[in-house]
């Protein structure tokens, strides 16, 4: 778990489960947190499981995580059926929805009406966190947490505060 500036995260919440999104999961997961898990895409959230399943097994095969660790990291990833529902009691959002203003500023309000405390990031690759962070009533709060792909293996990330991202946000 990670601790800074009084804030404890150990419930992370993920919008969006694709390639980038399914990936964030898998590794939160192996790294101890609670992971609840949600798509727009009833198909994506589906296949969720198996997707993170075989991730995790991946690296299991591979050597880079024991075996009873990819396990255990299923235990913590929770599929939910609405925004509200996954980033209910969440310390942090990563979102990696749809490259597009609109889907990041609309997931990124309803994430706002359901959790004003967590701290949310995005995945965007090209956005502008000003343009996006407009959505939340707190955007000092927000931030582009770009992950190199696939996070599972190359586990860097870029980080790009907005205009009124706060210190304390890029800090943690």
């Amino acid at each position: 778990m990670v601790e800074a500036r009084g804030l404890k995260v150990k419930n992370i919440a993920c919008i969006g489960v694709g390639t980038i999104g399914h990936s964030w999961a898998t590794l939160f997961a192996i790294k101890g947190y609670n992971v609840s898990v949600y798509d727009m895409s009833p198909e994506l959230i589906k296949s969720a499981m198996e997707r993170i399943k075989s991730s995790a097994e991946f690296l299991a095969d591979k050597g880079l995580i024991a075996k009873n660790d990819a396990a255990s990291a299923l235990n913590r990833i929770t599929l939910t059926e609405s925004i509200a529902e996954c980033v209910s009691d969440a310390d942090y959002v990563q979102e990696s929805a749809f490259e597009s203003y609109d889907v990041k500023k609309k997931i990124f309000s309803e994430i706002d009406k359901e959790n004003d405390s967590a701290i949310i990031g995005t995945s965007s690759s090209g956005l502008l966190m000003t343009e996006i962070q407009k959505a939340a009533s707190k955007p000092e709060r927000c931030i582009v947490a770009h992950p190199w792909n696939p996070p599972l293996l190359l586990r860097l990330v870029e980080l790009v505060p907005g205009e009124k991202t706060s210190e304390e946000t890029v800090e943690i």
